[in-house]
């Protein structure tokens, strides 16, 4: 479940209950724990206040560059959702921040936005922190924002803007591997929405999770197209649903069909005169 805490002051309680997992045996014993966010966004930026307001963090990494640093300047900083996540046999935290600067130092996108995971017990600990902005909107997905594995979860983290009447939205998997929070090799295909006079096509993209754990995990896009005439009347449609299967193999997801459906996709957008690149 995301617990929602944007809009409100970083100086809260989240009232934990932690398990220790055997295997696919969920629960043994049940470790009471209270933290406060204050104290764990501290373990990102040390010197950060009860408004959130901060000069300058510990090391981030930057999922898509493949570095890491400090953030610094005038920043403010907002814990926009938090949720538990299965790794291995813990159960540890995972916690979305979004960075504002007050300075000209905010980079490309206006900002970061971190994921940082936490273990809680016996002592709250930062075990890993990445910047995951990529465009001017950025976040954890929220339907859903965990795909369960069988040993740990994965997280679903959305990129997204506008453009001139274009939408352009992606969503990439980010796997927890020893700790560490890394992308996934599983290249889902993005999402496009646009209208011009003549035209349009929507997208919306889907994710059934099935009741049976080992069946796979649909990864779904609804496309609609019209052509539309001078009076504004739709002179053709079409809609179709592609989809392809998430397998958790090897450690890893993967996506066997992933790219086919990419092209399956990027056909129908031709022939309505639209193209997602």
């Amino acid at each position: 479940m995301v617990k929602s805490a944007r809009g409100l002051i970083i100086l809260g309680l989240l009232y934990i209950s932690l398990f220790n997992f055997d295997g696919a045996n969920a629960t043994v014993s049940k470790i009471p724990h209270t933290v406060s966010v204050l104290k764990l966004t501290r373990l990102v930026f040390p010197d950060i206040t009860e408004d959130g307001t901060t000069k300058k963090s510990v090391p981030v990494r930057n999922l898509h560059e493949n570095g890491s640093g400090e953030l610094s300047g005038d920043m403010v900083a907002t814990v926009a959702s938090s949720m538990y996540v299965r790794n291995g046999t813990k159960r540890d935290l995972v916690m979305q921040i979004d960075v504002t600067h007050k300075d000209d130092s905010s980079g490309s996108w206006g900002g970061e936005t971190l994921i940082a995971l936490f273990r809680l017990a016996p002592k709250a600990r930062l075990l890993d922190v990445a910047n995951v902005r990529w465009d001017r909107e950025s976040g954890l997905w929220d339907k859903p924002a965990i795909l369960h594995g069988p040993s740990s979860d994965s997280l679903l983290v959305y990129y997204s803007h506008l453009n001139a009447g274009e939408e352009y939205f992606a969503l990439e998997l980010i796997e927890i591997v020893h700790d560490k929070l890394q992308r996934s090799e599983v290249n889902l295909p993005s999402i496009y929405n646009a209208r011009i006079s003549s035209a349009e096509i929507e997208e919306l993209p889907s994710i059934e999770i099935p009741k049976q754990s080992g069946s796979g995990t649909i990864f779904r896009v609804a496309v609609k197209g019209k052509l539309i005439d001078e009076s504004g009347g739709v002179k053709k449609s079409e809609f179709k649903t592609f989809q392809s299967k998430l397998i958790f193999s090897q450690g890893h997801w993967r996506c066997p069909s992933c790219n086919a459906m990419r092209k399956s996709i990027a056909s129908m957008e031709s022939r309505f005169g639209f193209s997602n690149e």
